[in-house]
């Protein structure tokens, strides 16, 4: 297991100096287009929607998924366009899915959601300049969760489609340890809004993707020091797929919380931690 860095915020004139890795300077890179409210299918009496970047050039380009954060029952894909306008600009085209969320639509539905969502860009990446052989994932949080459940789940199918790569920040990838190592009931109380406590339900991978850490391709994770709650989640998940021989990349950012990546006006070490993503991607798709 690799420790690429433990970024200092304590101190954010050193922070804001320190030099960006190598994509940072992807960042003055035009756009394509943005395309909101694109149809990806219709379910359970929804419609699932992603937001398309484009990078600009005729491709084809590598594909990124991005599964945005909010505890499965809130957030939206434009909500990271901090990040994903980012990865555009790195040359990667973008699509952010707006999965179904909890209370009205529990468990498996995000999952299924995110699943499908791969399988919809395979169809039609040609439409946008995309190249479905080049795949990358990423998520935050409960983005994070759904898309190491994701990438696992299409290994283990086999159909063709492949993770090449995922990056990781602050997520939550065992149900079960979470809610045992919590200091009080309320986790278990919100991730009941999402699926059923119960160890049967807990214990599946596509709810706690750290038992199917060995279908996961190489993997970046990011989390903040301070993150007490997800932090061991990100550690764990790290040790397990160093024990799979699998190639992860772990960063502990000193002084951050959860939920930091679209904070960076706070927080000025995020751009650096972003990039940081985009590079372990970059170079693996």
């Amino acid at each position: 297991m690799k420790l690429l860095h433990r970024y200092d915020v304590t101190c954010p004139e050193v922070a804001m100096s320190s030099p960006l890795p190598a994509a940072a300077a992807s960042a003055e890179r035009e756009l394509g287009e943005i395309r909101e409210g694109t149809l990806i299918r219709r379910a359970g009496g929804a419609e699932i929607t992603a937001e398309i970047i484009e990078p600009t050039g005729r491709g084809p380009h590598p594909i990124l998924l991005y599964l945005h954060g909010g505890g499965f029952c809130s957030g939206r894909a434009r909500d990271y366009r901090n990040v994903t306008v980012r990865f555009a600009r790195a040359g990667f085209l973008v699509v952010g899915v707006d999965y179904r969320l909890c209370p009205r639509h529990r468990f498996p539905a995000a999952f299924e959601d995110c699943v499908h969502a791969v399988h919809w860009v395979g169809r039609v990446a040609s439409r946008y300049h995309g190249d479905p052989r080049r795949l990358a994932i990423a998520g935050d949080s409960a983005g994070a969760n759904l898309g190491a459940a994701v990438a696992a789940e299409l290994r283990l199918a086999g159909n063709g489609l492949r993770i090449s790569a995922a990056a990781f920040a602050y997520g939550v990838f065992d149900f079960e340890y979470l809610i045992a190592n919590a200091a009080d009931d309320r986790a278990a109380t919100r991730l009941a809004r999402y699926v059923d406590v119960n160890p049967g339900v807990l214990r599946d991978p596509r709810v706690s993707p750290i038992r199917s850490a060995h279908l996961l391709p190489p993997t970046y994770l990011a989390v903040g020091s301070e993150d007490v709650v997800y932090r061991p989640q990100s550690e764990r998940l790290a040790t397990r797929l160093a024990d799979a021989s699998t190639d992860p990349a772990l960063t502990t950012v000193d002084g951050l919380p959860h939920a930091f990546l679209t904070a960076e006006q706070c927080y000025p070490s995020v751009p650096a931690v972003i990039h940081e993503m985009i590079d372990f991607l970059v170079d693996r798709v």
